[in-house]
């Protein structure tokens, strides 16, 4: 039975607190129910990124990356959450993602993204932003 949705905010065992599972362990799972696609998306960082790919390769799975970020306005307020994910082959997604992750640890705070860096990326097209219900969009229709 093929699966009929793609998971686009999964956790590894790499961001603690928030996912116990081993990459590989995730994919196997998503295999087992008939996935042909899975986005790995730690929090603050692309700690299983490597892993989650060779995984789904291993496994015929197309792999899509992505990151958990925190956001703030310009005083570093927070604004909530945001899922960050990397489209296209040719690996512009991918670079943009990795600066969006360096940017937010670069403060030497609590990793967070500030908004008008997020949106000038969201401009380029290389990446996708969800909105959960930990975004500042999702917090407001609480």
């Amino acid at each position: 039975m093929r699966q009929s949705f793609p998971h686009l905010h999964v956790a590894s065992a790499y961001s603690p607190h928030y996912g116990v599972t081993m990459p590989e362990v995730l994919v196997d799972q998503a295999a087992a129910a008939g996935a042909d696609f899975l986005a790995l998306t730690d929090r603050d960082g692309l700690y299983g990124a490597v892993k989650h790919v060779r995984a789904c390769a291993a496994a015929g799975i197309r792999p899509g990356l992505g990151a958990d970020l925190a956001v703030h306005d310009d005083e570093h307020r927070p604004l909530g959450r945001v899922t960050l994910l990397a489209h296209g082959a040719d690996g512009r997604g991918y670079a943009a993602l990795c600066r969006a992750v360096s940017s937010a640890h670069e403060a030497g705070r609590v990793p967070s993204i500030d908004r008008r860096r997020l949106a000038t990326w969201a401009e380029g097209r290389t990446l996708t932003i969800l909105l959960g219900p930990l975004s500042d969009v999702g917090l407001a229709v609480e």
